[in-house]
């Protein structure tokens, strides 16, 4: 009979019997590169994580009034 997964305090289930894990790991490896390696042409085929960077990165830099 296989172990139940336990819940631990941070809520990750340890697994003994990993036939799920890698469908857990596919979609983590797949949010990663949708995230931080697909270019998109409205954002000038930058990644979204690069895009997001640079607006936080431009929204604080303080204004030089002239």
């Amino acid at each position: 009979m296989a172990e139940t997964p336990r819940s631990g305090p941070t809520g990750r289930t340890d697994c003994t019997d990993c036939t799920d894990c890698t469908g857990k790991f596919a979609t983590l490896d797949w949010t990663h590169w949708y995230n931080h390696h697909r270019l998109l042409e409205p954002i000038a085929y930058l990644p979204p994580a690069e895009k997001e960077a640079y607006y936080f990165d431009q929204l604080h830099e303080p204004t030089i009034a002239t």
